[in-house]
């Protein structure tokens, strides 16, 4: 019989993956047999076992787990006998990690790599950290098959960066798989932001931190108004200037890193811009003498505003008023009449102030008091007098108006101490409107009204002339300057010191005859221009009226040496008596004898007997005189003859 040897194994086994994860290929040379038997194991447990027949030299195992490890032996089959196997192992490819991601946390120096293990039996993983944008490798990463994920120390915020990673089985790398993601950037440190005056602006500077930034955006806005300014600059830019804002408002600034998806951003910064000064500020008198009422136009922005008043003349602040934005006017009260104040306002915003221009106001001045017009002796004036009221004045004015005109009033100063002044050049017995104001810069108070007249004009040029009667007496006066209501006409009776008549007569009247009066008086007269009170008199004149002249002469001769003369009047008589007697036949005078007014007889001496003589009686009254008819008489021792 035939004796079989035991088979040889086959030789030049290989087992070789092809980048298949799930098939391994096994191949063997030809042997000396009837077939052969393969055993494919996994970690020393079979897991498939195929018989071939000869001529077979490869097959392959589908269906096994990615990235394990799997050995392959195999056995030459010749009759009832099977040789020693040969073995080799190999590892299925891999599969490439799944769900791979690369995520900050929020985290500005790491990043943190996740992954899900699909395969089974692989050795581990390994990938690659570079950074995305200048492609510079970072670091190698090799972990064990049992991680799911790693954190990546130590990167510069805010930089993209991408991790490359496969898995590992044996000597093979599955494909690779890739997750790009930024590190969280730093916010920036040092916003501030500062006022431009000119033009009117915020300017914003930030300092730069550490790491990557790809802009940086800003975002500026104010609370008081809906919209807000965004503007985005490049990553090497670190100031800003926003222009065109509203003055006096308060401005908040953001200022954001943005790296990637990315954005990390400042603590606010706050700054107001500064307010605009006011405008048209207006400062006119109150409503009393004690108020000032002052307006302004805001020219918009700030806080608010504060009024403060000083008196002009002084530098010191007297009231502080604070008024909120949106009111435009105030009423300061309490303050002195007549006085000249300043007042300043100034507009806050935030830290900044700016003041308006300064304004000057005055309080109305108070009308003086006790206000009295008075003529002086002189014709032509009147003293006005004052009392001060409380406050100040800059001065007074005066209005000095004719009763009765159109003519435009006359116009006075005095100073502001001063309590009274002298009206000159008034017409005389005339009625004045005097009017005064206290002034205070262009503002008067109050006028204060009184009439004053002035004293009349005395009637001038006064005469009192007999026209030849010795009843009649006749005045005439020239008419005096100015005004007057009516003359006063008196005629006083001297011869009996009383006064006889009193004339109230028109104020154009220039004369006046008086009638009935008696014979051979002496009369004054005086003439009074009367204007209400007041009173102007000329000064006296006199004159006499007629004498009448006597009656019933009789001449009767006693002795031979001696006539007499007797005589009878009529009325009062006459001032006095003049006697003269002549020599009726030679015509030369015997006797010129005065007599006083209450004489009514009167005896001739130490004429010559039996002589006829003339005799006349003359009444006289001043420089008026009436005569008898002359009467002849003879003395004894001759013969009466009736002439």
């Amino acid at each position: 019989s035939l004796s079989l040897a035991e088979p040889e194994a086959p030789s030049a086994l290989s087992l070789s993956s092809q980048g298949s994860p799930h098939s391994l290929l096994a191949s063997w040379e030809e042997a000396t047999g009837e077939g052969y038997l393969l055993v494919l194991s996994l970690a020393e447990h079979p897991v498939k076992n195929s018989s071939l027949p000869r001529g077979v030299t490869s097959f392959t195992y589908e269906g096994l787990h990615p990235g394990t490890l799997y050995t392959f032996e195999v056995s030459t089959v010749a009759g009832p006998y099977t040789s020693s196997p040969r073995c080799i192992s190999n590892w299925t490819y891999p599969l490439p990690p799944e769900q791979l991601t690369l995520s900050n946390g929020g985290h500005s120096t790491s990043l943190q790599a996740s992954w899900r293990a699909v395969s089974s039996g692989s050795t581990g993983y390994t990938g690659t950290l570079w950074e995305t944008k200048s492609q510079e490798h970072v670091r190698d990463v090799t972990v064990g098959s049992d991680w799911t994920n790693v954190t990546l120390e130590n990167l510069v915020p805010g930089r993209q960066y991408t991790l490359e990673m496969a898995a590992v089985a044996g000597p093979y790398r599955s494909p690779v798989r890739s997750a790009t993601d930024w590190t969280y950037p730093l916010a920036p440190s040092g916003v501030t932001l500062t006022n431009t005056r000119r033009p009117m602006g915020l300017s914003a500077f930030w300092d730069k931190a550490a790491g990557d930034v790809d802009q940086f955006h800003l975002q500026l806005y104010s609370k008081s108004h809906a919209a807000q300014r965004n503007t985005s600059v490049g990553p090497n830019t670190h100031n800003f200037t926003f222009l065109g804002l509203s003055p006096g408002t308060q401005y908040f600034l953001k200022v954001t890193v943005l790296a990637g998806p990315y954005r990390s951003s400042s603590h606010f910064a706050t700054e107001w811009t500064y307010p605009l000064s006011l405008a048209n500020v207006s400062v006119q008198p109150g409503r009393e003498p004690q108020e000032l009422h002052v307006s302004w136009v805001e020219s918009g922005g700030g806080r608010d505003h504060l009024v403060q008043l000083s008196v002009a003349e002084s530098l010191s602040i007297i009231r502080n008023v604070s008024v909120p934005r949106g009111v435009t006017q105030l009423d300061l009260e309490g303050l002195v009449p007549g006085s000249r104040y300043r007042v300043e306002i100034i507009s806050q915003a935030g830290p900044h102030r700016i003041s308006s221009q300064t304004a000057i106001g005055y309080t109305v001045p108070l009308p003086p008091r006790s206000l009295s017009a008075s003529p002086l002796s002189m014709a032509r004036a009147l003293a006005v007098h004052w009392e001060a009221a409380p406050g100040q004045r800059d001065g007074y004015l005066l209005s000095v108006l004719q009763e009765g005109s159109s003519a435009q009033p006359r116009n006075l100063e005095a100073g502001k101490d001063s309590t009274n002044i002298t009206v000159p050049q008034l017409e005389p017995g005339t009625c004045y409107l005097v009017r005064i104001w206290a002034v205070a810069g262009p503002y008067r108070s109050l006028p204060e009204n009184i009439t004053g007249c002035t004293v009349p004009a005395a009637p001038t040029n006064l005469s009192l002339t007999n026209p030849g009667s010795s009843s009649e007496l006749y005045t005439s006066w020239n008419e005096p300057p100015g005004r007057r209501d009516h003359y006063h006409v008196t005629l006083y009776s001297l011869s009996t010191q009383s006064r006889i008549q009193v004339q109230t007569l028109s104020p154009d009247a220039l004369n006046i005859t008086w009638t009935h009066l008696e014979a051979g008086s002496k009369f004054a007269v005086q003439v009074t221009a009367v204007k209400g009170s007041l009173e102007a008199s000329s000064i006296n004149v006199t004159q006499w009226t007629y004498p009448l002249a006597p009656v019933n002469l009789t001449l009767s001769s006693p002795s031979g040496s001696a006539l007499v003369v007797s005589w009878a009047v009529l009325g009062r008589g006459a001032e006095g008596f003049v006697v003269d007697a002549r020599d009726t036949a030679s015509g030369t005078p015997v006797g010129h004898t005065l007599l006083a007014g209450h004489a009514r007889s009167h005896i001739l001496r130490s004429l010559s007997p039996g002589t006829r003589y003339s005799v006349a009686v003359r009444a006289t009254a001043g420089p008026f005189h009436a005569s008898t008819p002359n009467l002849t008489h003879c003395t004894r021792e001759c013969d009466v003859l009736l002439a």
